[in-house]
């Protein structure tokens, strides 16, 4: 709309919400970092998790920063939690449900909306279904190193590793790569079968 925006010394790439009313993007300056959320700076902070801001299906924004000691993540310009830092973070599209992984006197959780639930392993990957109803993320042992699927609370099988974690567009799938012993195939909804079975309705 040719209204300048605030000045930095460097901008990364704008992002915009699916319904296209709202736009962000993340900034440097004299060593502090910024987002920019349409067209508004943000408070001062030391980091940022990733160099984007998530956007839910009604136009949600979502990030997470750092500053000083404390990590938060920030929802529609609003703080939330403290912890030491935060290393995964997803929004459910029609912004139901906002799930984030914090760590906090080298311990980790994992925080759904607002309740908040230790974990031994180290957890990654947070999916939801495109209806909000359900989440799945990996899970690593720390002494194994061997990961496994968590789905609403229920561990699968372990595997030496665990990628592509992804929904059907129903939510009633559950789909993922995964390896053993140097093989690799594909598991859905727990069932194990060759990389050539992928269904069409399910993009990895």
């Amino acid at each position: 709309d040719d209204k300048a925006g605030p000045a930095f010394d460097e901008t990364g790439s704008i992002s915009f919400s699916p319904d296209g009313k709202h736009f962000a993007y993340c900034a440097k300056s004299k060593g502090l970092v910024f987002v920019v959320l349409d067209g508004i700076k943000s408070p001062a902070y030391s980091k940022l998790l990733r160099a984007d801001v998530l956007f839910s299906l009604s136009g949600t924004s979502v990030y997470a920063a750092k500053t000083g000691s404390e990590a938060f993540i920030v929802v529609d310009g609003q703080r939330r939690g403290s912890y030491d830092d935060i290393v995964d973070l997803a929004v459910s599209p029609k912004s139901k449900h906002i799930a984030y992984v914090a760590r906090r006197h080298q311990r980790q959780y994992l925080i759904v909306d607002a309740n908040e639930s230790r974990y031994d392993d180290d957890i990654s990957q947070l999916t939801f279904a495109p209806d909000g109803s359900k989440l799945a993320f990996a899970a690593r042992n720390r002494k194994s190193k061997r990961k496994k699927i968590i789905l609403d609370g229920r561990a699968q099988r372990e595997y030496d590793d665990i990628e592509g974690l992804s929904f059907s567009p129903d939510g009633q799938r559950l789909v993922y790569y995964a390896e053993n012993g140097g093989k690799r195939f594909l598991v859905d909804n727990g069932r194990e079968g060759p990389l050539g079975d992928i269904p069409s309705a399910v993009n990895l």
